[in-house]
């Protein structure tokens, strides 16, 4: 007769064996340093992705919003609880960077070599050590794991499973050339990977597109999916045709999927930070697409200059968008002043309020007086928010010569798109902490609407560019756009 203790071990061996969600509940200490919290929907997903190793459904697509264990569960503790009964099996593990690629792999290796894991299911199997990296490992069952970044070539590595886990960056933005080459990545790739190519995959991710890769896994192959639908807040009415087959959702309309984490003051909170597309997207799992622009005259609050002063201001500072070149053909030149309001402000605490706005066609040397000027006219305004491209990068240099290297604040927009920094900044313009003055009280309130409102399609957006990279800098913001 064995020890209580090797009973005890024995059937949470059992419990595990059979169930893919006990064998998360018991697992997650070793992955993870937060408290396990029961969860309907997580015990829903992993019945799903059960249905799946055990020949219940052939492929699975699951959307679900971020933060609610969906990449621990699929990307972490999947491999390994299939591994505790068929140790044979490969997996084919891809994220959108291979920095998160390699993030799981390893959370997953270290999951098979915890104490818990080998004292539980006492493996006959073992990792090889010579065949033992943190993208690529194989055991002595001829089982293996390869992890890789989306895009990344998977040339040679045949498996049992693919297990996809959001695809698209919603920081890096969501761009028609993007969605074409996931989808080519996919099905040039990924599907011919498979040792079975009529099963075996998993896809799982936050909707950021109509056309991402579950927009298109939904028009080619709809019916090879089994498609796991789950909204932050419960829209019945929105949940699309085949979704969900199988399975209800237990809640009211309006109530929360994870309320013991995700609380409605958090659901809030981030509406506010995404703006209604992002929200749509990423938590509803409905991606809109944008039939207008990104701004419309609405958003913004209005203010009168009587109503502040400069000594409200706790940050102020000019953004500038500088043309290419001066000449008849060129961009324009255009130059703001911005300032955060304190937040004990009475009316307008915390916005965002744009004072000041020149626009002028002009070469380098007349867009070195302008930056002047507009600043001799704002004397409490120092520092100079400038776009480091076209003209911008000599001007940054000749105004660090002349004001010192403090004056000027290089902006770096990367590789993100005039769209996709408007994106971003939407969210702030929506929630109305973005005040500019009243009609009347300054002459250039309307061109500047009006080139806010006609972008992306309007001739000009040189102001466009100089708010977004104002507002991103106000907002001081490290995370960019979630979809557009």
């Amino acid at each position: 007769m064995g020890t209580v203790e090797s009973i005890v071990r024995e059937r949470e061996k059992r419990k595990c064996i059979a169930s893919f969600y006990e064998f998360v509940r018991h697992a997650w200490h070793v992955c993870d340093p937060a408290k396990f919290v029961e969860a309907w929907h997580l015990k829903v997903l992993c019945q799903h992705m059960q249905d799946v190793h055990e020949g219940r459904s052939d492929n699975l697509i699951v959307n679900m919003p971020p933060g609610h264990g969906k990449s621990l569960v699929a990307s972490v503790m999947f491999p390994a609880w299939v591994w505790a009964t068929r140790p044979e099996k490969i997996f084919l593990c891809a994220a959108n960077t291979d920095k998160l690629a390699t993030r799981d792999s390893v959370r997953c290796r270290d999951l098979i070599r915890s104490d818990w894991y080998q004292d539980t299911f006492r493996p006959r199997w073992s990792l090889k050590e010579d065949q033992d990296e943190k993208t690529y490992y194989v055991n002595t069952a001829h089982g293996g794991r390869w992890s890789m970044g989306v895009a990344a070539k998977a040339t040679g590595a045949r498996s049992d499973y693919t297990i996809i886990d959001d695809p698209l960056d919603a920081q890096r933005g969501v761009t028609p050339n993007a969605l074409r080459e996931i989808a080519e990545w996919h099905d040039q790739k990924m599907v011919s990977r498979r040792i079975d190519t009529t099963r075996g995959e998993i896809v799982i991710m936050q909707r950021l597109h109509e056309n991402d890769l579950v927009g298109h896994l939904l028009k080619t192959y709809g019916s090879r999916y089994s498609h796991l639908y789950m909204q932050a807040e419960y829209d019945p009415e929105s949940i699309p045709p085949g979704a969900n087959k199988g399975f209800t959702d237990p809640r009211s309309k309006g109530e929360l999927l994870f309320p013991q984490v995700y609380t409605r003051e958090r659901i809030n909170h981030l509406k506010l930070a995404l703006g209604s597309y992002g929200s749509a997207a990423q938590l509803q799992q409905s991606p809109k697409t944008r039939v207008g622009g990104y701004f419309n005259r609405t958003m913004f609050g209005r203010f009168s200059y009587s109503d502040l002063s400069p000594i409200d201001f706790d940050m102020a500072f000019s953004s500038w968008d500088c043309a290419v070149e001066g000449g008849e053909n060129s961009d324009n030149v255009a130059g703001q002043v911005w300032a955060r309001v304190r937040g004990s402000h009475e009316k307008h605490g915390g916005k965002f309020a744009l004072w000041d706005s020149v626009v002028s066609r002009t070469d380098m040397a007349g867009t070195l007086r302008l930056i002047k000027a507009l600043h001799e006219k704002h004397r409490f305004v120092s520092l100079k928010l400038i776009e480091k491209k076209a003209n911008g990068a000599p001007i940054i240099q000749l105004l660090r010569n002349e004001f010192g290297d403090d004056s000027v604040i290089p902006f770096e927009p990367g590789s993100r798109s005039k769209e996709l920094r408007a994106s971003a900044v939407s969210p702030a313009c929506e929630a109305g902490r973005v005040i500019i003055p009243h009609d009347g009280e300054a002459s250039w309130v309307d061109s500047w609407l009006s080139e806010m409102e006609s972008f992306p399609k309007g001739q000009h957006d040189d102001q466009v560019d100089a708010t977004t990279q104002a507002l991103l800098h106000l907002t001081q913001s490290r995370e960019w756009s979630f979809v557009f």
